[in-house]
């Protein structure tokens, strides 16, 4: 969603800041909240179907998620990982128990310089991206079902097992 605590505007002001920047590629949904101005050559797309959101994961050379209140966990950031793409993401939240400093970059929420100096470094460096992206693709799985699910089934069982002892 197009919100304010996902630091939309932070965005924008960093990535002002970058001389010849790439296309900035903006998918989500318009709220109440959502910024009256977005910048004249973003390309912005609502309302996507998943499987069309995954498809320019793809395509993407990285992912800037720069929320200003601390996520708890970040599906989007979990998507561009399993795509193989490094994130930026911001702390503190859960982006810090996801992102590690192989597989992406993470700054200060609402820091617009630290936001821009990261998209700088990943944009100039082809085989940092490339890094840090075969990183993110394979701390992706265990943030996937098959890792997952085992450990909730587990937690359940073991719950089950400690009121089963009690009258």
């Amino acid at each position: 969603a197009f919100r304010k605590v996902k630091g939309l505007q932070t965005l924008f002001d960093a990535y002002g800041r970058l001389d010849s920047p790439p296309p900035l590629v903006l998918m989500g949904t318009f709220e109440r909240d959502s910024p009256p101005d977005f910048p004249k050559d973003a390309v912005v797309l609502t309302d996507v179907p998943n499987e069309v959101v995954m498809a320019a994961w793809d395509r993407a050379m990285f992912g800037v998620l720069p929320s200003l209140w601390p996520e708890p966990l970040g599906a989007t950031v979990s998507e561009g990982m399993s795509r193989g793409r490094p994130v930026i993401g911001t702390k503190p939240g859960g982006h810090t128990d996801m992102i590690t400093p192989e597989s992406g970059i993470l700054v200060p929420q609402g820091d617009v310089a630290a936001l821009s100096a990261g998209m700088k470094r990943l944009i100039d460096d082809p085989a940092l991206r490339e890094s840090m992206g075969k990183a993110a693709a394979e701390r992706a799985q265990g943030f996937a079902a098959p890792a997952v699910l085992p450990r909730f089934e587990q937690a359940y069982e073991d719950v089950l097992a400690k009121g089963a002892g009690k009258p």
